[in-house]
């Protein structure tokens, strides 16, 4: 239920959206992109569909409501149990690649990116690799690029990182900056590429051994997921792996897409 939006206003608004931006949301579930909409216009102090649409020709509105729908923060290595299966079955196909090619889509702030990073580098395989990082949100590809977070996030996923199968600390990997920031260092941040890219519009930016799409596809009507998983197809190399959600009715539908079940649960290839 929606109290503030319907499904049918939930459509209204992100046509509106569309019309005013250029920004695509036509295509994400209204039951994912209603109460997103619901809070932004609470944010903005607006009662009502109403309220929402005369707030959309404004631009600082619209940059809300477009912050509203878009990924924010991923903790990293927020699942210790998908980070072992990249050090894992993963790694175990890169490592038959002489350039290894990762795409994370839907990267956010950048977070998910550098989890790769910091695998691929403790596993001896980031010198050779580009991890290829999109989404749609220019912020959150800026504070990827930079690279830098708050040290009280990066230590708080310092447990985790050795819960993933690590052999040494995460600290190895950043360098402390003034105001209780950290930065990851160069040799990451140098073979992490952030683009912006559009899932319902774009097309693929590169062909890939490995890619990860673990978290947008259950904001997708069935139209956008369909898209994205013909996208996944075709941008993968043969033999190439892609993550993705493991439940059934997912199975079914990569499976009608061409994908089978690799090494472990939530792998395809």
């Amino acid at each position: 239920a929606l109290p503030l939006l319907s499904a049918d206003a939930v459509s209204a608004a992100l046509e509106r959206l569309y019309a005013e931006s250029g920004r695509d949301f036509r295509d994400y579930a209204p039951s994912w992109a209603g109460p997103r909409l619901e809070q932004a216009a609470k944010t903005l102090g607006l009662k009502g569909l109403a309220g929402l649409a005369e707030a959309l020709a404004r631009p600082e509105s619209r940059a809300a409501v477009i912050s509203a729908l878009s990924i924010g923060t991923t903790p990293l290595f927020s699942d210790p149990d998908f980070a072992r299966l990249v050090r894992g079955p993963v790694l175990e196909r890169l490592r038959t690649y002489p350039s290894p090619r990762i795409w994370q889509l839907a990267c956010g702030t950048g977070e998910p990116a550098y989890e790769i990073a910091v695998i691929l580098a403790e596993e001896g395989l980031l010198a050779r690799s580009r991890v290829y990082a999109t989404d749609f949100a220019e912020a959150g590809l800026e504070t990827g690029r930079a690279g830098a977070y708050p040290l009280a996030e990066l230590a708080a996923a310092a447990p985790r990182h050795l819960e993933s199968g690590a052999k040494g600390p995460l600290s190895q990997h950043y360098e402390r900056l003034e105001g209780g920031v950290a930065r990851f260092k160069p040799e990451l941040r140098e073979r992490v590429s952030f683009m912006e890219h559009s899932l319902p519009t774009d097309s693929s930016p590169n062909e890939f051994h490995f890619a990860i799409c673990r978290e947008p596809l259950g904001r997708f009507n069935r139209a956008l997921q369909n898209r994205v998983l013909g996208l996944l197809h075709d941008s993968l190399c043969p033999f190439g792996l892609l993550a993705a959600p493991g439940d059934e009715s997912m199975k079914h539908r990569l499976a009608a897409m061409g994908f089978e079940p690799a090494a472990a649960a939530g792998l395809y290839r």
